[in-house]
């Protein structure tokens, strides 16, 4: 059904219901002038009477203006012969003009008396039998918080002749109010109609894609409001659409630096004259802070990794900063750790002004005669693993001189200290990613943990094969767990 048609019906609805109300009215309006025998001082007693039961007129003591002559007659006829208040509560009767009280059963037939304590509480008028079987009209209305209604009775046959010209005349009323109603209610219906059409058609229009067609949100009605609304819709729509290219650019540029920073670290794994090493990186979101790297310098091998302050984006940029600073270290064959991570700290300090710091340890080994140096910023100790004669797997952490870490200050040095490696022994750097690892149980791996990992694994071969294999240990022991922060490894095997 259209709005139109339902706006019709509606408003037939309304004046149906409007005109049997203005009948009803009328008929309480006539049975309550009797109420009041006369128009001048009999009303002042009655409504005392009235009042003591509970009865809230609102004549305030004003005189009641009586009908015209031509209608003292019809009021006469029409009017019940008697008016009465009764107590729902035991169906006590009080005669508002003889002031007697007495029971409802003497009025009227039992059947009646049922009749009206179901309805006593709505304003009716019914057809009922007095005590002596005859027909009456009766009319009723409730006194309102009192628990009384008032109740007036006619005779059937003198009720209906007397209702009668009155009710003629309200019902003509009635039907010009529904012929004015359903005029009204076309011209109303065809304006909002049309302000719904203009809705309908710009609401295709913006889901063809067109969110900058004008939109009147300064109407009152429903089809303002609804415009209203939509306008606030479109701009929420523009909005995300804002959104989700600004997201998708961002995701693009994470994608972009993620690749970029790939192509920051050496080669997984190598093997050279008299060394064989490897490296592992798993980042905890798209772009990690954490960086390895190792490069040649003729007769030694110089390797090392870092940990940059927390991850993404932030970290990522710190360790493209310190691989650039790294090329050119390695173009002059820099072999000492002190000087490297000193140079490293003065590029990242100069860089980042100290908002963005890089845990970072160095090892540069000679690989003829097994001497090694190392420097430490701050991170965690190296590991050395070795095997005696009898195949006995020892593990030792290098502790000497740790300095602050890279970008703490402008000033930092640090010093090289020494260790001698027995040909086999593996050099071990991590990240504490690789200590903290959890599992579901968001139980963190322990450092006695790890040892005997290392331990256990130590007489594979290749560097790679034991990274491979520690690795594969800690995944099982993470199960699919979240990572909470970047794992890195290398790992130097002497030969």
């Amino acid at each position: 059904m259209t709005l139109r048609k339902k706006l019709i019906l509606y408003f037939f609805v309304i004046i149906a219901v409007g005109d049997l109300s203005l009948s009803m009215v009328a008929i309480q309006i006539i049975r309550k002038s009797k109420s009041i025998e006369t128009y001048d001082s009999s009303f002042r007693d009655t409504l005392e009477v009235a009042k003591k039961v509970g009865l809230s007129w609102k004549a305030s003591g004003e005189k009641l203006l009586p009908p015209k002559d031509s209608e003292l007659e019809l009021f006469k006829r029409a009017t019940p012969l008697e008016m009465f208040v009764v107590d729902s509560k035991d169906l006590s009767v009080f005669n508002l003009f003889t002031n007697q009280r007495l029971q409802l059963k003497d009025l009227l037939h039992p059947t009646s008396i049922e009749r009206l304590a179901k309805d006593g509480g709505k304003a009716t008028v019914a057809e009922l039998k007095s005590t002596s079987d005859d027909g009456i009209i009766a009319s009723w209305t409730p006194i309102p918080e009192t628990g009384f209604f008032v109740l007036g009775i006619s005779q059937k046959l003198l009720s209906t002749r007397a209702y009668l010209p009155l009710l003629i005349k309200i019902s003509l009323a009635g039907l010009i109010m529904l012929a004015l109603a359903t005029g009204g209610s076309l011209l109303i219906s065809d304006g909002l109609s049309a302000s719904i059409e203009g809705i309908t058609r710009k609401m295709q229009l913006i889901g063809q894609g067109q969110l900058d067609i004008p939109l009147d949100d300064t109407g009152t009605d429903e089809a303002g409001v609804i415009s209203a609304n939509l306008k606030k819709m479109v701009s929420q729509i523009k909005q995300l659409i804002q959104k989700t290219a600004s997201q998708a650019r961002l995701e693009k540029e994470v994608e972009t630096a993620r690749l970029v920073q790939k192509f920051l670290f050496a080669p997984p794994f190598k093997t050279g004259n008299g060394f064989d090493i490897s490296g592992y990186i798993k980042s905890a979101s798209e772009c990690g802070g954490d960086w390895w790297h190792y490069y040649e310098s003729p007769g030694h091998i110089v390797f090392m990794i870092g940990d940059a302050t927390g991850h993404g984006l932030p970290a990522a940029l710190l360790t493209c900063a310190v691989r650039s600073a790294v090329v050119e270290l390695e173009k002059a064959q820099e072999r000492s750790p002190k000087v490297i991570l000193e140079k490293l700290n003065a590029a990242v300090h100069f860089s980042f002004r100290g908002e963005l710091m890089m845990t970072f340890a160095v090892m540069s080994v000679d690989l003829v005669h097994h001497d090694v140096l190392y420097a430490n910023a701050s991170h965690l100790a190296p590991i050395v693993l070795s095997r005696d004669a009898k195949g006995e797997v020892s593990l030792e952490y290098l502790i000497e001189n740790n300095g602050k870490r890279l970008g703490e200050q402008a000033s930092s040095l640090y010093v090289d200290s020494k260790y001698k490696l027995n040909n086999g022994d593996r050099i071990i750097l991590l990240t504490d990613g690789i200590t903290e690892v959890k599992n579901k149980a968001s139980k963190m791996m322990s450092e006695r943990r790890l040892e005997k990992i290392f331990t256990s694994v130590a007489h594979n071969g290749t560097a790679h094969a034991f990274t491979e294999s520690v690795i594969s240990t800690l995944e099982k022991y993470q199960a699919g767990a979240e990572l909470s922060d970047d794992m890195s490894m290398i790992v130097l095997k002497t030969t």
